[in-house]
């Protein structure tokens, strides 16, 4: 061989060495990018669990505000009728409070 023919075949595996670099650096940003993804959708996965549950947090306790407060108005009314009874107002066998 030449030394102009061993050049041009330097010359050219040189370029397929270079290609191959820019495909290899061009799959490693695509599975950096692919891992960045995931990791936001892991992120927005677990935000919309957190807010799930405090949501699920938030009607149980309301829930249970309501709740108390409707055993207040109860306990309030078996009052004023058992003031009546003294009155002579009549005892329905009602009893305890209502659980929630």
């Amino acid at each position: 061989m030449t030394t102009l023919a061993i050049l041009i075949l330097g010359a050219s595996s040189n370029e397929e060495e270079e290609e191959e670099e820019e495909e290899e650096e061009e799959e490693e940003e695509e599975e950096e990018e692919e891992e960045e993804e995931e990791e936001e959708e892991e992120e927005e996965e677990e935000e919309g669990k957190q807010e799930k549950q405090q949501e699920e947090e938030d009607h149980h306790h309301g829930g249970k505000q309501r709740c108390d407060a409707e055993e207040a108005v109860d306990l309030i009314s078996r009052q004023d009728h058992l003031g009546s009874l003294s009155e002579g107002g009549v005892l329905r066998g009602e009893t305890g409070l209502h659980h929630c």
